[in-house]
């Protein structure tokens, strides 16, 4: 009997619901005005009210907005504002700089100097004693506070048209005099912050005309040319771990295209291990975060050509699809790009500064859908599940009605639906699928897998692609059951031995029961020189070295297990002989196994 096809088929009208995402991630969350060329915004909680406020530096009226969040995704313009901020502002920046516990703001200037203004707590800012401060070079283009020395005291990185330089943060208000990092002839276009190599430190990563570049850090405020690749005409760069392997990768706008450069760690220096590339227009500045809570960072570009925002969703294969409605309008020319919870949701918004105006664009994300997995005998749910286990996933709208895969192997796509498993080595296996249904689909986790981290992804027959994360391990051992829910009376056979070798055998469930209401048959032991054996089926143990069993606490010899060559993924192991001490009674009784150290579902046998 092929218990995989009695078992598997049950139980998928009853799955909980996963939702997917809706149709727009991103809806417009208003416009305001700032100033011409109100091009650089920045998020920050300015006036202690745990809500971000937004700061806008207007190139051309010259001023600095304050626009203070209401929590509920609307600002309203700070007491005060807008006030003068110097010579045509380029770029604008947040942090506390002189150690009183509010936020401060620095504002870039082209004619290259930053203008440092105090905080008060409330909203409201005051320009400090000995601003602006001088930057070498013309042309300041962005800047980013961080304490680049580990001094305890932030310090101001700023590119200029002749290099990258680090203004050191005195923690009183000032600066001590610009150091200058790197100089580059052609100039620094944009730069990213991040620990590169893992080793504690801040480096930097920045683009010129022609080339990326990697400067690791000593954490004293001294930087190694580490590494360095020429590219199209690289521009705007974010970091951030986008593929999950703890060393913070790159994306910047290339030449036409979008470019995802993961990179490796190997010892103190930074090797890039992959680039890919995404064909979106100009991106006039990037940024990272993880837009639709599924726990993988994600990354969104404003589109100054198009007047838009793409927000590209982490499909955890190292790869990047467009977010439901992507691209969002925004204002005219967008050139740069800032997030945070806008509304107190609990999921990030986007901020743009566009020609003349701030795009707000409210995060409208439902619960990620996410492909839970569970063994198809056991129905248990874990995150290590072996090659050659036959699975058991849930999500929604995976197919609009039931599809079961014809007699033979099983194929890789059944009405359109199909599952593949890329390993920790970044190999993708396509899995034979069983069956799909809406809320359900059964499939053979593919042979071959390295161990270790992988990632399911399933396609449904509508083309949406849904993962879920799982380890690949040796073995991943479960017991069919009766009732297909990993409880209650095994899903096997009883064989009785006679004496002279005549053999009898039956079911050790009634399956004539309704799925859901079947009980036990009770095994009768025979006459005093027979013999029984139990063979119970299963998934997900083929590979383990030994097992050992009891029933009822009672050791129970292991004739042998392997694999049912009839059928994929199906196992078998054969427990027995039967000791007579189970003579007597008319109870079930617990069934545990246990291959290599790891226990399978206890389930029950009937003996009399």
């Amino acid at each position: 009997m092929r218990y995989s096809h009695l078992i598997l088929l049950a139980g998928f009208f009853s799955m909980p619901a996963v939702i997917l995402a809706q149709a727009n991630l991103f809806n417009f969350g208003g416009s305001y005005h700032a100033g011409a060329k109100s091009n650089y915004v920045a998020v920050a909680d300015l006036n202690a009210d745990g809500r971000p406020d937004l700061v806008i530096a207007s190139h051309d009226t010259r001023n600095l907005t304050v626009l203070l969040g209401n929590g509920s995704g609307t600002f309203t313009e700070s007491a005060g504002s807008p006030f003068a901020a110097g010579a045509s502002p380029t770029s604008v920046t947040v942090g506390d700089f002189n150690s009183d516990g509010h936020p401060d703001i620095t504002v870039t200037e082209a004619t290259g100097a930053v203008r440092l203004f105090l905080g008060r707590g409330d909203g409201q800012f005051t320009e400090a004693s000995g601003s602006p401060f001088p930057v070498p070079g013309l042309d300041t283009v962005t800047s980013a506070a961080r304490d680049m020395n580990g001094d305890g005291r932030l310090d101001l990185v700023v590119a200029t048209a002749l290099g990258l330089n680090v203004l050191i943060g005195d923690g009183a208000g000032g600066f001590i005099p610009a150091v200058n990092l790197v100089l580059h002839g052609s100039g620094v276009n944009a730069f990213a912050v991040a620990d590169l190599n893992g080793d504690g430190n801040l480096d930097i990563a920045f683009t010129d005309s022609s080339w990326v570049y990697l400067e690791l850090g000593d954490g004293h405020g001294v930087f190694h040319p580490d590494f360095q690749s020429g590219f199209r005409t690289p521009g705007s760069i974010a970091s951030g771990d986008l593929n999950g392997d703890g060393i913070p990768d790159l994306v910047f706008y290339n030449g036409g295209s979008v470019t995802v450069w993961y990179l490796s760690a190997t010892g103190q220096n930074v090797l890039p291990a992959a680039a890919r590339n995404f064909f979106l227009g100009y991106a006039g500045a990037l940024v990272t975060g993880d837009f639709n809570g599924d726990g993988k960072l994600d990354w969104a570009a404003a589109l100054s050509n198009s007047n838009s925002v793409a927000v590209m969703l982490n499909d955890g294969a190292g790869g990047f699809n467009p977010a439901p409605g992507s691209p969002y309008a925004v204002g005219i020319t967008p050139i740069s790009i800032a997030i945070g919870d806008f509304n107190g949701d609990g999921k990030l918004d986007i901020v743009t500064g566009n020609q003349n105006d701030v795009t707000v664009l409210l995060n409208s994300a439902l619960p990620p859908a996410l492909l839970t997995l569970k063994n198809a005998a056991s129905y248990a749910s874990s995150a290590s599940f072996s090659p050659d286990t036959i699975m058991y996933g849930e999500a929604t709208k995976i197919a609009p009605s039931l599809f079961v895969a014809p007699d033979g192997p099983w194929p890789a796509s059944l009405g359109g639906a199909s599952v593949s498993i890329i390993d920790s080595l970044g190999q993708a296996r396509s899995a034979p699928v069983y069956y799909v249904a809406p809320n359900a689909v059964s499939f053979l986790m593919p042979s071959g897998l390295a161990p270790g981290r992988a990632t399911a992804k399933l396609t449904t027959t509508s083309g949406v692609s849904i993962i879920g994360p799982v380890n690949i391990e040796k073995i991943s051992p479960g017991i069919f059951t009766a009732n297909a829910n990993g409880l209650g009376v095994a899903a096997g056979l009883w064989i009785r031995v006679a004496a002279d070798g005549t053999q009898t055998s039956g079911y050790l469930f009634d399956p004539a029961q309704p799925l859901g209401q079947r009980q036990s048959v009770f095994v009768d032991l025979g006459a005093v020189d027979a013999q029984v054996f139990l063979s119970l089926y299963g998934t997900g143990f083929r590979g383990a070295t030994q097992a050992r069993a009891t029933i009822s606490g009672i050791m129970v010899p292991v004739a042998g297990f392997a694999a049912v060559g009839a059928y994929q993924g199906e196992d078998v192991i054969n427990l027995g002989p039967l000791p007579r001490t189970f003579l007597g009674g008319e109870v079930e009784l617990p069934v545990t196994i246990v291959f290599d150290n790891q226990a399978a579902n206890t389930v029950t046998v009937a003996i009399h």
